[in-house]
């Protein structure tokens, strides 16, 4: 459950680790715990394309599993 993941978490180890990481790599790991990756389905979601499919295959709903 949610709460289990909070309580269980190493908190100190974590903000260890990311103090050894550049931004960018805070913004790429948001992203993807989110789920609010740059795929079609994100960006039909935002009103940046009219649509939600794949560029390369033409998936008619492209998710952060698809594209990895």
């Amino acid at each position: 459950t949610e709460e289990t993941i909070t309580t269980d978490l190493n908190w100190t180890a974590l903000q260890r680790a990311m103090d050894n990481t550049s931004p960018a790599y805070h913004w790429w790991l948001l992203k993807q715990a989110t789920g609010f990756f740059g795929t079609g389905r994100m960006q039909l979601r935002c009103h940046f394309w009219n649509h939600s499919q794949c560029p390369w295959c033409d998936q008619e709903d492209e998710t952060t599993l698809h594209v990895l």
